[in-house]
């Protein structure tokens, strides 16, 4: 039985907001080291930006430790409930109850959390229950007096839990105004924009949360998750980060794709960001590249993802040979046709276009274009040991396929080029419930968020008020248990002092 409640502390611990609290500063403090690592071996280790990196790094470092000790005293807790005060109980309590309201139920973390709230309240029981025999064991006047305090402590004790219920919801939404403001705080240390920029972009990510594009389009990220998109966007295209109007077309580029293709955001991102660094292309061109990708997965085999992995390999070469980007990803929806993805799919045709550039003008897609190319091989007739000669083993696939099959090339270029599938699709998935309800979800925490922020004075003050208070009342009930004889016997003696006053 031992075992197993050792077991089921770990897991708890294992599972506890605080736990993925120090995981995810963990990855966060790696992420600023090594951009403050990469600024120093560029010689920029005095900059402001550097010195911001310096700052989050270390409030990363103290928030860990804070987590760190939370996390063990509540382990001590756990693994003494017999050898520890009545106030480490109550708090641990209250650490549990919050693991529990946000623990999903019938998993492995909310039964954990379940089992120690279980342990933790039969404790405060017992304890609980030998103050009332304590406090019984006096004279029949301080019963009396016991009674009443109880009574009224009873009362305080409703009244301290209604208004932390209170608290909690605004807990709540100080937590979100407060993960608003590590966003910003994370992506200015990022493009080193100053906080009018990130003032502008945060105002523009409300404004896409909340609200409907001029294209009918509703995103369905909170304004939060935007500021994340602003930062992988600016990471994976860094020139975008002195200008922040431009890295709001491409991260709004970004969003939208990830709507109509229903893949992941970052997949999306990828996407939009790497073939735009592969073609050299500017933010303007985001549009473009965005229907391009969305066409292709609707139309072709391979998914925005799929394409994505292609292109890493490919889009240099493609780009050299003068192969547009529609051209590419026609080729890339070919290949898929016939089961070549992905990084195979981008290997094999860095192959084709490179030999093709290298051979002779006539099927060089630099000279005559890649479909008139492709109509000169296909008149060739190669054999199967031509196409393995002039193109290897390794591009054999590639090339037949696309020699063979250079219909399906020009039909795929087609059904990509002047492309608008993702803002239809992106429209189409705006009309229904769910982005509706998204957004207004979005717009409700914003006006948490701003009530928080007006708020927030005020409850500091009463919340702090609050916990001085219940602080006393605590302590003042484990002063009257625990020295509960010596102060019956006062009481009688003062009793008897008054008596023989009287008397005299």
């Amino acid at each position: 039985m031992a075992d197993d409640t050792k077991r089921g502390i770990k897991v708890y611990l294992d599972t506890t907001d605080y736990s993925k609290g120090v995981d995810d500063l963990i990855n966060k403090t790696k992420g600023y080291t090594a951009q403050l690592n990469e600024l120093e071996a560029a010689g920029k280790g005095n900059t402001t930006q550097a010195e911001r990196l310096r700052a989050q790094i270390e409030k990363s470092r103290q928030q860990q430790e804070k987590y760190n000790k939370e996390i063990e005293d509540t382990k001590h807790v756990l693994e003494n409930l017999s050898g520890v005060s009545y106030n480490k109980l109550l708090q641990v309590q209250a650490r549990l109850r919050k693991q529990l309201r946000n623990a999903i139920p019938d998993t492995r973390e909310h039964s954990a959390a379940l089992e120690q709230n279980r342990r933790v309240t039969e404790a405060l029981s017992r304890a609980q229950a030998q103050m009332r025999t304590e406090v019984g064991a006096q004279s029949s006047m301080w019963s009396r007096a016991t009674g009443s305090f109880n009574k009224y402590a009873a009362i305080a004790a409703a009244g301290i839990a209604a208004i932390t219920g209170v608290t909690l919801k605004l807990n709540q939404l100080r937590e979100k105004r407060d993960q608003r403001e590590s966003g910003k705080a994370d992506l200015q240390a990022l493009t080193g924009l100053n906080v009018d920029d990130i003032s502008w972009l945060e105002q523009e990510a409300v404004k896409l949360s909340t609200t409907v594009t001029e294209s009918g389009i509703r995103i369905t990220q909170s304004a939060t998750e935007i500021l994340e998109a602003y930062k992988l966007v600016g990471s994976a295209k860094p020139e975008l980060l002195e200008n922040k109007e431009a890295l709001a077309a491409v991260t709004k580029q970004t969003l939208i794709l990830a709507s109509a293709s229903g893949d992941k955001l970052t997949d999306a991102v990828d996407g939009v960001t790497l073939s735009l660094n592969k073609y050299g292309a500017d933010a303007n061109q985001a549009a473009r590249y965005t229907n391009v990708l969305a066409a292709g997965s609707k139309f072709g085999a391979a998914a925005v993802a799929s394409i994505t992995r292609s292109i890493n390999n490919s889009g240099v070469a493609a780009a050299s040979a003068d192969v547009s980007f529609e051209q590419l990803v026609g080729s890339i929806e070919a290949l898929a046709e016939n089961g070549i993805k992905d990084e195979v799919a981008g290997t094999g045709l860095k192959k084709f276009f490179l030999t093709l550039q290298t051979g002779a003008d006539e099927t060089n897609p630099a000279i005559v274009g890649l479909e008139k190319a492709l109509e000169n091989l296909q008149q060739k007739q190669l054999s199967a040991a031509q196409i393995k000669k002039m193109f290897g083993e390794e591009g054999y696939n590639v090339a037949s396929v696309l020699i063979n099959e250079a219909d399906k090339v020009k039909k795929y270029t087609e059904a990509v080029t002047d492309s608008v599938v993702a803002m239809e699709q992106a429209n189409i998935k705006s009309q229904t419930a769910e982005a509706i309800r998204a957004q207004a979800k979005n717009r409700l925490s914003e006006l948490g968020i701003e009530l928080m922020d007006k708020l927030s004075p005020s409850i500091l003050k009463v919340t702090n008020g609050l916990v001085s208070w219940s602080n006393k009342m605590v302590t003042l009930i484990a002063f009257i248990v625990e020295h509960g004889r010596a102060i019956g016997a006062l009481v009688t003696a003062i009793v008897a002092y008054n008596v023989a006053i009287k008397a005299l």
